[in-house]
């Protein structure tokens, strides 16, 4: 195999930059040799009252799987995955036993700067369209598991689905489950958030950190109508125009298929950072079951599992991820 030092700790070092909800960091890796190793969900790191069927976090193992396996091709490694049914039962589930050998074909990865560049922002919309042949590209990535991205540039559809999200979260902080859950995930206090490492941390989330802890702690707000008319205001004002919203459709509510999903959003989402494009989810319009159906009655599109803003914006503050002693395990 290729001489590649401490093969595993480099490219877990480069993949701990992957996506996932909440910023939650949910694998976890077990090195057998040098080209073997085990792959771990972290049972304590999933989001059971957010993300109820636990797709989310296999797409997010998804995706940490396909970057392992793109950054091992820039050094001429091929890692191939044999997949489990995970729970989330137990503080680890095995997810996947993994295994390095060399590439024996010609093998063309995202370069690997690009896996660092790919962030998510909050940041106001800079006065710049996407492009149509960008958009063309991206609808063209390889996508073997038959997801399908559409793109929502109508004005008029854009404001009724700004309007539709705040609305939804106004509702699903309101659930105490809910609301308890997203809490152990926000970091207002700048020396906590880089001891943690992890979660939504109040710099990339484009809000001072008193701001961050309002939204968070003061909820019941959000149901007073004058209130609540400010707070959309305040929010649509710190996000700035919207140009394009991004959706993707397609097979997701089982394991195998969030795992391709996974596989795929990630090669989408590389491309968009070689672009220049940034991202921003909107979770809520997803994992609320009724504004899913909402959303999807009113766009004709079947099988929404993503919706994110999409666009040019300045470069946004990089999340905090945890170190690679940290994801290792013995």
């Amino acid at each position: 195999m290729n001489k590649l030092e401490n093969p595993w700790r480099i490219l877990i070092q480069s993949a701990a930059s992957s996506p996932s909800p909440h910023n939650a960091q949910p694998w976890k890796v077990r090195i057998i040799d040098e080209s073997h190793a085990e792959l771990f969900i972290d049972g304590k790191r999933a989001l059971p009252d957010e993300d109820e069927t636990g797709c989310f976090m296999i797409c997010a193992m998804g995706i940490f799987c396909e970057a392992l396996e793109g950054i091992a091709a820039t050094h001429g490694l091929r890692l191939s995955a044999k997949y489990f049914d995970p729970s989330f039962d137990n503080e680890l589930n095995l997810f996947a036993k993994l295994e390095l050998s060399e590439a024996d074909d010609a093998i063309t990865p995202f370069p690997r700067e690009l896996y660092s560049k790919r962030k998510t922002s909050r940041l106001p919309n800079l006065k710049k369209l996407v492009q149509d042949e960008v958009l063309a590209r991206l609808k063209s990535i390889e996508n073997p598991s038959g997801q399908r991205l559409s793109v929502i540039s109508d004005p008029q559809l854009i404001h009724w689905m700004m309007d539709l999200n705040l609305e939804t979260t106004f509702i699903d902080m309101n659930k105490a489950p809910y609301r308890r859950e997203f809490h152990n995930w926000v970091r207002t206090n700048p020396r906590k958030a880089a001891e943690l490492r992890d979660g939504l941390d109040a710099r990339c989330m484009n809000l001072k950190p008193i701001e961050f802890w309002m939204n968070a702690n003061f909820y019941w707000m959000y149901q007073i109508p004058v209130i609540s008319t400010l707070i959309k205001y305040w929010y649509n004002f710190r996000i700035g125009h919207i140009q394009h919203f991004g959706i993707i459709s397609g097979s997701f509510w089982d394991n195998d298929s969030a795992v391709a999903a996974g596989r795929y959003l990630l090669r989408l989402w590389l491309e968009m950072a070689r672009e220049d494009v940034y991202v921003h989810p909107f979770g809520n319009l997803v994992t609320n079951l009724e504004t899913r159906s909402t959303l999807e009655k009113k766009l004709g599109i079947e099988n929404i599992w993503l919706v994110f803003r999409m666009g040019y914006t300045q470069e946004p503050p990089g999340s905090y991820r945890l170190d690679v002693s940290e994801i290792i395990i013995d």
